[in-house]
Order: C-alpha cells, then structure tokens, then sequence
C-alpha cells in the first residue's frame, strides 16, 4: 500500500506546475487585470481565424467555446481517474480545468467574442467542474450525499430555471457575488479533500465547507431573482417611510 501511493515526479511536476498556472492567474487577474485585457487584445488573431465576414466561430484551440469545451473534457477524465484512485493526476487535472475557467471568460470579454451560447456554456460548465467530483465524493468518501443533492438541485434550478425567467424578463444572467465566492468556495473543496486524505493531520472540516457552498449558492439563487440592492431599497423606503 506504501508504495500504491508514492508520487512520481512527473506526478508531482504536474500538480505543481497546475497550483502556480491556477495561484498565478488568480493574482494576475486581481493585480493586473487591466494590462492583461490589453495584451489579449492584441493577441486575438491567435483566439479566431479571420473570414471575410470578420471574425466567426473557428476551430482554434484557444477560442473562449473551445477552451470551455476543452474543460469538460479534462473534467470527465478527472472524474474517471479518482473513482480509479489516481487521485493526483486527477487532481491536477481539475486544476487545469479551473485555471481554464478563468482564461476562456477573458478572451471571451477581451476580444469581443462573448456569445449567448458562451454565457450559457460557461456557468455550465463550473458547475460540471465541482458537481461531478463532490457526488462521487459523497459517494465514496465522508461527504454528507444530503449535502450534495440539495447542492445539485439548487445549482441545476438556478442554471436552468432561474436563468430562463431572467432571459424572459431581459435581466443580467451575470453571476452575483454570492455566486462567485461560491465557486471559489466548491472549486478548492475537492482539492481540500484530496488534502486531507494525504495529510491526516488536517481538520475535517469538508462538510462545513459543502454546508457554506450550499448556503452560497442558494443565496446567489434568491439574489438573482430580488437583487440585493432592490431589497436594500424597500428597507430603506420602509425606514424613512
């Protein structure tokens, strides 16, 4: 069994290079984000092949839809290696997967290529990112199943549901806050646990952290219907009266 689960170097050269691509891009993003935009303006002929028409949808490996693509793909392979216990190429390959989602969005905006297939797509696909891995999880390992089927149902009804009564009413489909820090929140759990399960001497704390994404998600969900502000509003309206 020792020797099942000694990490090879390209193992280990993998999820590191993985951890800095996704720690770095993070950073970058926050810091930079500006000269970031700027330069992937300029690099956009990389991202499309130019037609007479302008630019179209193309085969280029680096256009936002294929990049999201892309993920999914490494999501499924990630979700078949752990349920075969290669945790850590399984890993790292969910890291690459989220270091995607931050790149496909910033091509997409850079460039001028956001398309309504691409809006509908992309919050998709986080959600196939962490959903996959945390119900083989709960299957397989400590996580609360309960937790994770009412995850499931809220992301699925806010994906599809919420999202279409939006689109009626032609409201921004474009994630809250409560969202966005729900998905930092459920793309580091999985990370988390393959963690723990290396280093026992961490705290247990993986239910805490799905109960928080599930509390996140269903707060981006109400959010997205009586936007925070237009509640903040009525509150106050209802004050001064």
């Amino acid at each position: 069994m020792k020797g099942e689960r000694e990490m090879t170097a390209t193992q280990f050269v993998l999820i590191v290079v993985a951890g800095c691509l996704e720690t770095t891009t993070l950073i970058c993003n926050l810091l930079f984000v500006e000269k970031i935009n700027n330069y992937i303006k300029k690099s956009c002929k990389f991202f499309t092949i130019k037609s007479s028409n302008g630019y179209r949808v193309v085969i280029s490996p680096f256009y936002p839809n294929n990049i999201t693509y892309l993920r999914m793909v490494f999501i499924f392979l990630a979700v078949v290696l752990w349920t075969n216990g290669n945790l850590r190429v399984a890993v790292t390959l969910y890291i690459i997967s989220i270091f995607g989602d931050r790149v496909d969005g910033m091509v997409a905006r850079s460039c001028g290529l956001v398309t309504d297939w691409g809006k509908f797509i992309d919050p998709l696909c986080d959600k196939l990112t962490y959903l996959p891995l945390l119900i083989v999880l709960a299957i397989t390992d400590s996580l609360s199943i309960s937790l994770v089927l009412i995850l499931v149902v809220i992301e699925l009804m806010g994906q599809f549901a919420v999202r279409f009564v939006l689109a009626r009413q032609g409201r921004s489909m474009a994630a809250n806050n409560f969202g966005k820090i729900k998905a930092v929140v459920l793309f580091a759990l999985p990370v988390y646990i393959f963690i723990l399960r290396e280093k026992n001497s961490l705290p247990g704390w993986d239910n805490y952290f799905l109960l928080l994404g599930v509390i996140l998600a269903m707060l981006s969900v109400v959010f997205k219907i009586v936007p925070l502000k237009r509640i903040l509003k009525i509150i106050d309206m209802d004050r001064y009266g």
